[in-house]
């Protein structure tokens, strides 16, 4: 079987699931100040030392404070989002997922051992780091290892497992908002980060992140052992052309000993230094030289006079020296007629040796990952549609206000019920609703497609913050904790998940670090904002609150409507290609 038509490998769900158990330290970061939130900063028995004679029995704070308190994660995700997209182009994505776990462990230690307020916040920046650096390097991975088929699903387990880590704290936390267990509930973020640590030894390194540094060897294993007994040729043909252009993807295949019957036509990769790099595929090699021959003096002239082609077999030279540099000494990619005539004749090695002698010492060692620069990204009319349309459905997501109702779901149900224990209970059902949905994310996201979910997401999200408000407008307690599991519930099923992956579906190689950092970058940014004054404007407007997420539900529909396209079962490639209609 071809690796495109296969679903789920054994190792390659394995190495999902494995990555996906930082996703509940990321989760149970976010839920963790949900329910034990109140004993944690207004306890009656304050600084008191009662429960423990080491730690005081909470960490009295104002009701401002605490929401920078809970919010201050956010800060660290900016940054960690940020910086994410140096450690993952320098270091790999399986190292930066590692490292990851660190700000986890160190913070929830951090953040449990806390006296002060100022340790608290500490604490929670750090853990925040480690989010910000997992909500780019997990989605990227993951979408980097998938095959085609089950990318979607694949990708939605990160939310699934995030989700998981917000239902378990918050169930957890309901038995120990008690001083001092409050603070178990916080430090349990680490256990998971030191799990995945381990295991994360045994999963192989992107195929994409290896073809960009010129490891082709390593790529071509690492995409065998994750699709199992499947025949990886095209596949891994398409990747290296995707990055390298063609000319290198079958000179890495003749090297491997594969054939390219099935090569497709000849792709240009877009050089790096150019703002108006292009991905428009070039008229196959056979046809190009068919025409060279029925029409000799057009040839001619062309190669005489005209620069395009010129430049065309200098990024073809490039292309093929990048190549060299993985490759043995012995075994240096061939000339353009070498690559459809395999006779070894003497005018290719002349050709091979010229090539050998342009390269400088520096061109021989391993090139990293060339990424586009912000700047590159925004000039080019191509990749800041690719940019603009992920970054657009990032802030949407945040101001949409799920992470509000994660973070104070407590403080909603409180305006609908004077009984704790009832809200406590029903802040933890809130999760389960969400966590529920999740799974049903994941079964329909290959069959649906993204763009629908995404609509119909997004329909049940405006609705149900309507119903939220007509509740507390009209004080119907059980209309309002309705609309509310609702909101959840529509919100798992596309809103929560989709961006992530069109950050990975939507974006190539060469500059997904870039466009992910900066979408992720502005998520955290608007999702600080929304933290950060929720229990400000909750406490002011209370259901009113609800019409401006509705409002901004209605614009995050139009804007899907009109440009976010449908990735299902399509190849990076194949969805960067189509983008190219937006350069003209």
């Amino acid at each position: 079987m071809e690796s495109v038509e296969a679903r789920t490998p054994k190792y390659m769900v394995y190495c999902v699931f494995v990555t996906c158990i930082t996703s509940l330290s990321f989760g149970w970061v976010v839920g963790s100040p949900n329910v034990p939130g109140e004993i944690t900063h207004n306890c009656p028995t304050g600084n008191a030392r009662l429960g423990s004679k080491t730690f005081p029995d909470c960490l009295p704070m104002s009701t401002f404070l605490w929401a920078f308190s809970v919010a201050s994660f956010c800060l660290g995700g900016l940054v960690g989002g940020l910086s994410c997209a140096f450690f993952q182009t320098k270091w790999g994505r399986k190292r930066t997922i590692m490292l990851s776990n660190v700000g986890f462990v160190v913070g929830s230690v951090l953040i449990g051992v806390s006296i002060v307020p100022g340790m608290f916040i500490a604490g929670r920046i750090i853990c925040g780091l480690s989010c910000g650096v997992c909500s780019l390097v997990i989605p990227t991975y993951i979408g980097e290892i998938s095959t085609i088929r089950a990318r979607g699903a694949m990708g939605c387990y990160h939310q699934f497992f995030l989700a998981l880590g917000i239902f378990l704290s918050t169930l957890i936390g309901m038995f120990l908002a008690h001083v001092p267990l409050w603070r178990v509930n916080y430090g349990l973020a680490g256990l998971p980060a030191l799990i995945q640590t381990i295991l994360m030894v045994s999963c192989v390194e992107s195929p994409r992140w290896l073809i960009s540094v010129n490891r082709i060897d390593d790529a071509h294993y690492a995409l065998q052992k994750l699709r199992g007994s499947c025949s990886i040729d095209r596949e891994f043909y398409e990747m290296v052309a995707g990055q390298l252009g063609d000319a290198a993807a079958t000179s890495a295949l003749k090297y491997l000993n594969i054939g390219t019957a099935f090569a497709p036509a000849r792709h240009h990769r877009p050089s790096m230094m150019s703002g108006q790099a292009t991905l428009v595929e070039q008229p196959p090699l056979k046809e190009k030289e068919g025409l060279e021959q029925q029409h000799p003096h057009d040839s001619n002239n062309n190669n005489n006079n005209d620069d395009d082609d010129n430049n065309d077999d200098d990024d073809e030279g490039d292309e093929r020296r990048r190549l060299d540099s993985s490759l043995p000494p012995n075994e240096k990619t061939r000339d353009r007629d070498d690559l459809e005539d395999d006779d070894g004749d003497d005018e290719a090695d002349d050709d091979d040796q010229k090539d050998e002698e342009m390269m400088g010492p520096g061109e021989k060692e391993h090139p990293k990952e060339q990424q586009v620069s912000t700047k590159q990204v925004f000039s080019d009319p191509v990749m800041r549609r690719m940019a603009l349309t992920v970054v657009g459905l990032h802030v949407l997501q945040a101001f949409v206000g799920l992470n509000a109702i994660f973070f104070y779901s407590s403080m909603v149900f409180a305006a609908a019920y004077d009984d704790p224990h009832m809200t406590y209970t029903m802040a933890t059902v809130d999760t389960a609703v969400f966590l529920v949905m999740t799974v049903v994310a994941v079964a329909l996201m290959d069959r649906m497609g993204r763009r629908p979910l995404l609509l119909i997401s997004l329909v049940g999200v405006t609705i149900f913050s309507v119903v939220v408000f007509l509740g507390g407008l009209l004080h119907l307690p059980a209309l309002m904790v309705v609309g509310v599991l609702m909101y959840m519930a529509m919100f798992a099923v596309g809103m929560h998940p989709i961006p992530w992956l069109l950050t990975v579906d939507m974006c190539p190689t060469y500059a997904s670090s870039t466009i992910g950092a900066v979408s992720v970058t502005v998520h955290w940014l608007a999702n600080f904002v929304v933290t950060l004054f929720f229990p400000v404007v909750f406490a002011a407007i209370q259901a009113y609150t609800f019409l401006i997420f509705a409002g901004v539900g209605l614009i995050a529909l139009v804007f899907t409507w009109v440009y976010v396209p449908e990735t299902k079962n399509r190849s990076i490639e194949s969805v960067v290609r189509e983008f190219e209609k937006y350069r003209r």
